[in-house]
């Protein structure tokens, strides 16, 4: 991996989260993905799963989770609430993210992008293309 090059907003703060809060429901609403909270609490319950929340003034605008399995570690979504893109919460997120990953010392991390622009977060956080790799959804039921 890279160098990691990207400078957090530092308005921001961002906390390593064990356990889910309803309070990150207003992150999905404001995104207007709420079919992806079932999937985060799930993904929650795995002790493999890590996620990361950014908070503005204090209430949660953003989230980044990612799944390990021994040194390799994907991370699966980042969400931003839509009134707060732009302020680099997605960025402030994979900062975060990598960082931790790198003081762990997993050396093999991957995360899938969904368009040019995190593309670029993720370049700059020091990802760098190695193959395109067709995923499909799955689907969970309890």
């Amino acid at each position: 991996m890279e160098k990691n090059t990207i400078i957090p907003n530092e308005n921001l703060a961002v906390r390593k989260i064990g356990k889910w809060d309803n309070s990150f429901v207003r992150i999905f609403m404001e995104a207007e993905e709420p079919w992806e909270i079932e999937v985060v609490k799930r993904a929650l319950r795995n002790p493999n799963t890590a996620l990361w929340v950014a908070y503005f003034d204090e209430k949660p605008i953003g989230f980044l989770y990612c799944l390990m399995d021994g040194n390799v570690c994907r991370g699966n979504y980042v969400l931003v609430s839509k009134q707060h893109r732009n302020i680099g919460a997605g960025r402030t997120l994979t900062y975060h993210y990598v960082r931790w990953c790198k003081e762990r010392g997993i050396r093999t991390v991957f995360h899938w992008p969904d368009g040019e622009h995190p593309e670029k977060i993720y370049y700059d956080a020091g990802f760098r293309y190695v193959e395109t790799i067709s995923a499909g959804r799955a689907v969970y039921i309890d």
